[in-house]
């Protein structure tokens, strides 16, 4: 995740962890510390992806 990707919890100011919700195109954003639930679209972030193919 990149450092403009990190989103912050508004009441506690901890870090939100980032959950796919695979049955929507949306992200569940959820803190740890006081349990803050917000949802985002995945539009929003973008998502890393590697290839781990090698090229002979």
């Amino acid at each position: 995740m990149k450092r403009s990707d990190l989103k912050f919890c508004p009441t506690c100011r901890n870090l939100l962890d980032k959950i796919e919700d695979i049955s929507a195109s949306k992200f569940i954003l959820n803190c740890r510390t006081c349990d803050y639930i917000e949802e985002a679209e995945k539009k929003d972030y973008k998502v890393e992806t590697r290839d781990f193919t090698r090229q002979i």
